[in-house]
């Protein structure tokens, strides 16, 4: 295969993009599974309060209820597909990320009301700084007349995406904003087995376990993809798909390849950039799985880490996470928005069953992390349990997305700022990237400062 390599203007693109101004967008914030409430900025408090219909955030479910919650969700979808295209004429898209690939340029992502994923090559853009002064910022919906884009068969497509096309910059026309863009949400969470009073290692220690959850940004109706990827024998769950193993390489590949089916928007979960992500590329890198990553939507490209974020926080505390792009895709992780969005003190605490507990009055199922390994070496029945526990880890965090309204506090942080969803880190650097800015004008409009994501095969 070839080797090409994808940048992301992740400095560049918050002072540059800022002094264009589409179409005035009116910013969201969704309160749980409300469309009507989705442009009225009523949200809840990382405390669990809400400025209206609180009883909605304080029905709580006892811990062990979750087996009689997942009967209830109806219909679980085992075609893991989004719908296919139907003819259309403008493409009208909502931008979700803007990457800068090698050979082809500029490449937008994004997704159709019809809920079709769309990959976008500008053909006109010449890397100046006037030009790229007006390139969009992200989380806005585009049409680009019919007129005005070219598909492209399959061969000549260089991502995932359901529509591939090309088109000029000068041809793509903002449009305002209609409520909760149709984002396929992935929320995942794994499992696996460490060794006696060690904490696991994926050179050294399997995954056994990786829940999903599926579901569309603002939709009321429970997440439609329900599913467990389990290393054994698993007694059958009601309200969700139980998928067995007997081999751990076989089950990390086979759910790469449903990452790659289900061709999510936005992947979200709980510390998944501290923890979940990291292992996963680990473990596959011990197990020599050489088609493991490639989570996100360019074919050829794989998913790396790029570097190690740190920062203070306002208590002085350093933090630091992995940061590991997943081309094209939306990533947000609901423990470090937690935290920096104001997040709770250090008796409050920020684990998930805490945060859980106060926002949405729920918990985690009541397993203790020592009781995994006897859950898993014990029978079909023991594997059952430890599963409903693994997917109500990746249930929580979605309905935490929903109920604090990140997407919205992150979208309004993206038209405030000019910059892609993808970029609002707490390192983020105002004063840098004016001052890059304004080197790459004084030397003739090339703009240098690029960060190369991955090099694929």
């Amino acid at each position: 295969m070839f080797r090409a390599t994808i940048f992301l203007r992740r400095d560049l693109l918050p002072a540059l993009t800022r002094l264009w101004n589409p179409v005035p967008q009116t910013a969201f914030n969704p309160r749980p599974f409300s469309n009507a409430t989705y442009l009225t900025g009523q949200t809840a408090g990382l405390n669990g309060e809400l400025s209206v219909a609180e009883p909605v955030l304080k029905e709580s479910l006892p811990p062990s209820s979750f087996v009689d919650a997942l009967k209830e969700m109806k219909p679980n979808h085992e075609d893991w597909s989004r719908p296919a295209p139907t003819p259309f004429d403008d493409l009208v898209f909502f931008h979700t990320e803007l990457l800068w690939h090698q050979t082809a340029g500029p490449m937008m992502f994004g997704v159709t009301k019809a809920n079709n994923s769309v990959c976008v090559r500008i053909t006109d853009y010449s890397n100046s700084v006037p030009e790229t002064k007006q390139l969009t910022r992200g989380m806005t919906w585009l049409k680009i007349p019919v007129t005005k884009y070219t598909h492209l068969a399959e061969p000549e497509c260089l991502s995932r995406c359901q529509l591939e096309l090309t088109a000029k910059w000068s041809d793509i026309e903002p449009q305002p904003l209609e409520g909760p863009p149709p984002l396929r949400v992935l929320s995942f969470d794994l499992e696996c087995l460490g060794r006696e009073n060690v904490f696991p290692q994926p050179e050294l220690d399997p995954v056994i376990q990786i829940s999903n959850v599926v579901s569309i940004l603002g939709d009321p109706a429970p997440p439609f993809i329900r599913n467990v990827f389990t290393l054994g024998t698993c007694s059958e769950i009601a309200g969700a798909s139980v998928i067995s193993f007997d081999d751990e390489a076989a089950l990390l590949q086979r759910w790469s390849e449903f990452v790659q089916q289900v061709d999510p928007d936005l992947v979200i979960g709980y510390n998944i950039s501290g923890f979940d992500l990291p292992y996963l590329l680990g473990r596959a890198k011990a197990l020599q799985l050489s088609r493991f990553a490639f989570l996100g939507r360019l074919i050829d490209i794989e998913t790396a880490r790029v570097r190690m974020v740190k920062y203070t926080s306002s208590r002085g505390s350093t933090r630091s996470w992995q940061d590991i792009p997943l081309p094209g895709r939306l990533q947000l992780d609901l423990m470090h928005y937690v935290r920096w969005e104001g997040g709770p003190t250090s008796k409050q605490g920020l684990s998930l069953n805490a945060v859980a507990s106060r926002v949405l009055g729920e918990q985690k199922e009541d397993v203790h992390f020592t009781a995994i390994r006897g859950l898993q070496t014990g029978s079909t029945d023991t594997r059952r349990q430890l599963a409903v526990y693994c997917l109500k880890d990746a249930y929580l965090p979605l309905r935490l997305l929903e109920v604090l309204g990140c997407v919205a506090q992150y979208t309004k942080q993206v038209h405030e700022k000019g910059i892609q969803f993808n970029s609002v880190f707490p390192d983020y650097d105002d004063t840098r990237t004016e001052e890059l800015a304004r080197l790459a004008e004084e030397r003739g409009g090339s703009i240098s400062d690029q960060v190369p994501i991955h090099a694929g095969k």
